[in-house]
């Protein structure tokens, strides 16, 4: 569990808080912010998952974010390793609103060396991200 305090010259005070719990392969987490001079929730997640170490990773989060006026929105990911140096996933997000706009991605990273990792993704509309 975490506990953080920040202070902006927007929102003043702000306590973050996060858990995370794990039995065998299964996880729970979540994750909340309070705005303390307005009194009011900032943003909030919560999430759950498996995962296989190794092997793979599922993993769904349901998460809304108010100081930014975003509807609430699902995120689903897998994430499966190849090997070592290899990983390949898929993100499926579902934003709650009245447009129910739904963004696909695939992608995947390789691991040049200890230090030095690249990766690309392509998404349902046809942007490529690249990074390294």
């Amino acid at each position: 569990f975490n506990l953080e305090a920040d202070q902006t010259t927007k929102r003043g005070l702000v306590l973050n808080g996060s858990g995370l719990l794990q039995h065998n392969n299964f996880l729970l987490g979540g994750s909340v912010g309070f705005a303390v001079d307005a009194k009011s929730v900032t943003e909030y997640a919560a999430g759950l998952g498996y995962s296989e170490k190794g092997q793979f990773e599922v993993t769904g989060k349901l998460s809304e974010n108010f100081a930014k006026s975003s509807p609430p929105s699902l995120l689903l990911q897998y994430i499966h390793y190849v090997d070592q140096q290899t990983t390949l996933g898929a993100n499926l997000t579902h934003v709650l609103d009245d447009t129910k706009t739904v963004t696909a991605e695939l992608g995947g990273t390789y691991k040049l060396n200890k230090d030095t990792k690249v990766g690309a993704k392509l998404d349902n509309r046809a942007r490529v991200g690249l990074h390294a």
